[in-house]
């Protein structure tokens, strides 16, 4: 809303002019725990003078010594103050608190028309049995009743129990069900309530005007109760060796207010953190006293650098000022992830989201595009027939771009075929990661024993020998070529006096590891057969019981 005031003239000192703004998110920039608002607004003015431009219903939790304003204009104005007061209102200041309230407590009334409900049909039940108690326990003086009197008795008394037992499951059953709806109705207004629930902030923003004009203020102030993490899409190719990757931040935020077409920003900065790590405890040992623990010194909170070219500029405390954003993507035909704007940091990275972006403030998860990107592949199939007779795929992922992706889940699609959920490490630019992308079993694979046999050794036939061969047999069943690692083993002396002695595969065929893991790494055409032997044998003193042989 723009407005208008009039300073005193005829030499008089100006009076202080105030009004309500009707002002709007302009940017938020998300951290890790926090977030950074910034609102906007315009005001008119007709001549010289102070005004006190008031930001009304700002959040609850609003941290006060994060207030920062600046602006610009025509005006000439110069920034005097700016303030942060608490206002307390008798009702929730937001509307669907008090229209989930007015939910909550329909359907506690009838919850408790439900106890009442239930109270009396278990007064009911108590009257039978003591009708039955009655009726069953007749005195001498009382003529005993016949068996027909207690066979109608009965089927009474169980008639009316099996009503009751039936109208309190009934009763059960609509108290489970409320009982649901009501966590529901709680879980959202404990979301909103984030923002403050019966009370709210305003900011007054003091300045002096030298001339008529227009005057554009920005406030911008931190709020807790957001966060951002970062997902992945990861979509891989049969006939490709590239992978595209989806980079996506989930954003949450209970922090009282909506954020509605906002230029937004995620940051990878941590502030709670501190500009500079805490400072080394004192370590001493004595006796016998228990080691003392040092106190760590303050921790103070870095602030975020600021470019600003507004003529005038005031901060307290300043966490981050965040301008607004108005680049905007321009999309073909094509439906594309639109790609944020990175901007590399010396100590953390920020992402400018593309697009404007609405978070609401109910704690639910909003998905904005980060980036798409493609990175180089090299697939390959993991087979240990030992274990299982089935080739996992695999990808060798390099991060080719200027990003960092950061730790978070990630979802894995095969020709656009969901196949695994797994998660992605921190990858740094230049960086190579792995994607598990699931079985195949266009991969044959197959693993038999040929022989198994004890043999003695040495001159007097106090040693023994065993001795194994197996045979694994490969198939690519794919049209493609395919590049398959194949892992077997053979068994690790811990003892001088056992040997082992790999007999098959040659050292040019497979290699071996420290472990005992023989790997081949084959390249096969589409429906080529490979056949891998594998011999090792055990040498040992025929007195000794070797542990861990099969």
């Amino acid at each position: 809303m723009k407005a208008s005031f009039f300073a005193l003239a005829l030499g008089l000192a100006p009076a202080l002019h105030a009004l309500d703004l009707d002002s709007h998110i302009a940017a938020v920039t998300v951290f890790s725990d926090r977030a950074v608002v910034t609102r906007a607004a315009s005001v008119d003015v007709d001549g010289p003078g102070t005004l006190e431009a008031v930001f009304t219903r700002l959040p609850a939790g609003l941290q006060e010594a994060s207030l920062h304003a600046a602006g610009g204009g025509t005006a000439d104005a110069t920034l005097l103050d700016v303030t942060g007061r608490p206002v307390y209102v008798d009702h929730p200041a937001d509307e669907r608190i008090r229209s989930l309230d007015s939910q909550l407590k329909k359907l506690e009334a009838q919850q408790r028309l439900i106890d009442d409900d239930r109270a009396e049909l278990k007064a009911r039940r108590a009257s039978l049995a003591k009708v039955e108690s009655i009726e069953t326990q007749a005195g001498d003086k009382q003529p005993r009743p016949t068996l027909d009197d207690l066979a109608k008795l009965e089927e009474f008394m169980a008639a009316g129990r099996a009503k009751i037992a039936a109208a309190l499951r009934e009763l059960d059953q609509r108290s489970d069900d409320l009982e649901a709806k009501r966590d529901a109705l709680r879980s959202q207004l404990s979301a909103l309530r984030g923002g403050g629930g019966n009370s709210y902030k305003s900011v007054a923003v003091r300045f002096a005007a030298a001339r008529a004009g227009r005057v554009d203020l920005e406030i911008s102030y931190t709020v807790f109760g957001a966060t951002w993490s970062p997902s992945y899409d990861a979509r891989v190719s049969d006939a490709g060796h590239a992978i595209a990757l989806g980079y996506f931040g989930e954003v949450r935020q209970s922090t009282g207010e909506d954020w509605t077409n906002v230029a937004l920003t995620l940051s990878t900065a941590r502030p709670a953190l501190g500009g500079s790590p805490p400072s080394l405890p004192h370590w001493t040992l004595d006796l016998p006293a228990p080691v003392a623990a040092g106190d760590l010194s303050a921790v103070k909170l870095s602030p975020f650098e600021v470019k600003d070219d507004t003529r005038f500029y005031f901060s307290a405390n300043t966490l981050a000022g965040t301008r607004i954003n108005s680049k905007r993507s321009d999309f073909g035909s094509e439906i594309k992830i639109a790609a944020a704007q990175f901007d590399p940091r010396v100590t953390s990275a920020i992402f400018r989201i593309a697009v404007p972006a609405t978070v609401a403030s109910d704690n639910t998860a909003q998905k904005v595009p980060v980036a798409a990107i493609k990175l180089k592949n090299e697939p390959e199939y993991l087979a240990i027939p030992k274990e299982i007779a089935t080739a996992f795929l695999a990808s060798q992922a390099v991060n080719s771009s200027d990003l960092p992706l950061l730790a978070g889940p990630m979802n894995v699609f095969l020709d656009d075929t969901f196949v695994a959920a797994s998660r992605l490490p921190t990858v740094m630019p230049g960086e190579t990661f792995d994607l598990a992308l699931g079985a195949d079993e266009a991969i044959a694979l197959k693993r038999e024993e040929d022989r198994h046999f004890t043999e003695t050794t040495g001159l007097t036939g106090h040693g023994r020998r065993l001795s194994y061969a197996y045979t694994l047999t490969v198939q690519n069943n794919r049209r493609t070529a395919a590049k398959i690692v194949v892992l077997d083993q053979i068994p690790v002396s811990r003892n001088e006096k056992i040997t082992v002695s790999l007999l098959a595969p040659a050292k040019d065929q497979a290699t071996t590891q420290t472990d005992g893991t023989v790997k081949w790494t084959l390249m096969l055409q589409p429906e080529e057969k490979r056949l891998l032997p594998l011999r090792f044998a055990v040498e040992y003193p025929g007195d000794a019981s070797i542990v861990g042989l099969n």
